[in-house]
């Protein structure tokens, strides 16, 4: 079934990209107080309308639009997203995009991938020098490798995490994550009575560890404020997970097979503090920047960054952005375009407030945020872009310590630098 959106005018567009990202940048949104210093500068406009992702296509669908990724491969940019009729592949040049697949692998709305037990699980990583492609379909897990310039079926309904056996169950489906540790593909997901581990090895997946991390439906981890915020990274080269409970922040590493407890509790993102909030529990996000472990969430009056030190978390001074419920940011069209990430060994944040996108950068010398991009570009809500067919697409990326910024608009793909 379609779903019908809105359209942003073309011409609208053209004046947002010719006019605003060439512009001298206005202090939109600006707060000016101790904890931001301003160091304004305009986009480059790298593409627009290309790939063509387009209104008219198809891509105002969720099945299509919230498949769409951009990750760094080799430090060079790529996209992938699954259309009607498959998967679609292509890698940016530097000055124009090359399509190095389309429609394979086939995960089509014939075959069942336009369920979001199936599509939301999509999802490309590189491990080594290689390039995967995973995801969930009916009958379980399908596993794919770029190699010689196609895209290679390596398993099929493996492990069967399948309708059948209970995955087509969001706090199930949605914790699926695949990652590198150490140079070797991982898969970490949450049953219904724990958290499981697999790793790819010899062409099988295999199990690292026996232990138990018993985050289960009896825990209370079936509920969206638990499972949508466990997340699997590598920190030091060991897999680390990291998530939400009733009553604040886990961090647990699997180390010599066995899961150690680094932090319960803290911080102290609870139910009582209100972090069972949509608002604010999709804003959690676990990242490494310049090797340290830290961890951003946005709270009722603001966006806050804890780092990993010495064996506890420690508040960054100066830290917060008043990102606050009363500003606007518990609408999700907000709050749901927040972005972490590392751009040349330091903490970004980047998100669409209202009046535009947003993107500071963290000073560990003075301890306070540079603002780069204070309503710039202006992808505001008068412009249509409260449409989560647009918001929902922003992506953030960091290529050769670059910071780009991808988004879907009517036509297509649009691709910035700064």
């Amino acid at each position: 079934m379609k779903i019908k959106h809105h359209s942003l005018n073309r011409t609208l567009l053209s004046c947002i990209f010719l006019g605003f990202l060439n512009a001298n940048p206005t202090l939109v949104d600006a707060q000016q107080n101790d904890n931001i210093s301003w160091s304004l500068t305009p986009w480059s406009t790298l593409s627009t309308d290309f790939p063509a992702l387009s209104n008219s296509a198809g891509w105002t669908d969720p099945d299509n639009y919230e498949t769409i990724q951009a990750l760094s491969i080799n430090d060079e940019l790529h996209l992938l997203a699954r259309s009607d009729n498959g998967i679609y592949t292509y890698k940016w040049d530097g000055n124009n995009w090359i399509t190095l697949a389309e429609k394979t692998p086939r995960l089509s709305n014939n075959k069942g991938w336009d369920d979001p037990a199936n599509y939301r699980t999509i999802q490309a990583l590189q491990t080594g020098d290689s390039l995967y492609l995973l995801g969930r379909g009916d009958s379980g897990i399908y596993l794919y490798r770029w190699f010689e310039n196609e895209w290679s079926l390596l398993t099929a309904s493996n492990p069967t995490w399948s309708d059948e056996n209970g995955w087509a169950d969001p706090s199930n489906y949605e914790t699926i994550q695949a990652l590198d540790v150490g140079g070797t593909l991982h898969l970490v997901a949450r049953a219904n009575e724990g958290i499981i581990v697999l790793k790819w090895s010899n062409n099988a997946w295999t199990k690292p560890t026996q232990d138990t991390l018993a985050w289960s439906d009896t825990a209370g981890w079936d509920k969206p404020s638990n499972y949508k915020t466990i997340q699997a990274l590598e920190v030091d080269g060991a897999l680390h997970i990291v998530a939400r409970g009733n009553f604040g922040i886990k961090v647990v590493k699997l180390e010599k097979g066995k899961w150690i407890t680094l932090a319960e509790g803290i911080p102290k993102w609870s139910n009582r503090s209100g972090w069972n909030d949509a608002p604010n529990y999709e804003t959690i996000q676990a990242l490494v920047v310049d090797d340290i472990l830290h961890l951003v969430g946005r709270g009722n009056q603001g966006l806050m960054v804890v780092r990993w030190d010495n064996g506890s978390w420690i508040r960054l001074e100066g830290g917060m952005l008043d990102w606050s419920d009363s500003e606007g940011w518990a609408d999700a069209a907000n709050f749901k375009t927040i972005q972490a990430l590392e751009v040349d060994q330091q903490l970004y944040i980047v998100a669409r407030s209202n009046t535009g996108i947003l993107v500071s950068r963290w000073n560990n010398s003075d301890s306070k945020w540079i603002s780069l991009a204070s309503g710039s570009p202006a992808w505001t809500d008068k412009s249509g872009w409260a449409d989560e067919s647009y918001y929902g697409t922003i992506r953030a990326v960091e290529i050769k310590g670059v910071l780009h910024l991808m988004t879907r608009g009517d036509d297509g793909m649009l691709l910035l630098s700064k």
